[in-house]
């Protein structure tokens, strides 16, 4: 899709003015798809053993960041719309990113704080910490987009 998109604004000339930032963003958002789709096949492939009392906090994680990923999306289609709501999605970006560090946190915590053997310990440390990352890139992106705008309102 992304490279579709790329060929059909050069091809066509769509918005000739801003057409590197749409690029841009479209990429942004195709490295936030991916990272997704890598964490995923990670737990598909390595399986881990998440004790149950993690459970509840886990899913916690696991939406934020899916929220965080989703005003992500709106921002961006916000982009072509309203600007002023661009912003907006931001904050909410910014600030589920900053519930994603304190989940993780606590989750860690909790998790190196246990009797698990190390190794368990580490795999869900490495895990833990994809996930989260996921919301820190949602971030950069956010951070980028709001550069965008700001382009645009000039």
């Amino acid at each position: 899709m992304r490279r579709e998109i790329e060929k059909r604004l050069y091809t066509q000339n769509l918005i000739p003015d801003f057409r590197g930032d749409v690029l841009q963003l479209v990429e942004n958002l195709d490295k936030v798809i991916n990272e997704f789709d890598d964490v995923a096949h990670g737990f598909y492939l390595e399986q881990p053993d998440i004790p149950s009392v993690y459970h509840d906090d886990l899913k916690e994680l696991v939406n934020q960041v899916c929220e965080c990923a989703e005003n992500l999306a709106f921002a961006s289609r916000a982009f072509f719309k309203d600007f002023t709501s661009v912003r907006n999605y931001a904050q909410k970006v910014y600030f589920l990113e900053h519930e994603t560090d304190k989940t993780t946190a606590k989750l860690l915590d909790a998790v190196f704080a246990s009797d698990l053997e190390l190794a368990h310990k580490l795999q869900l440390r490495t895990f833990l910490r994809e996930v989260s990352d996921i919301a820190d890139l949602a971030e950069d992106c956010i951070d980028q987009l709001l550069i965008y705008v700001i382009k645009r309102d000039i």
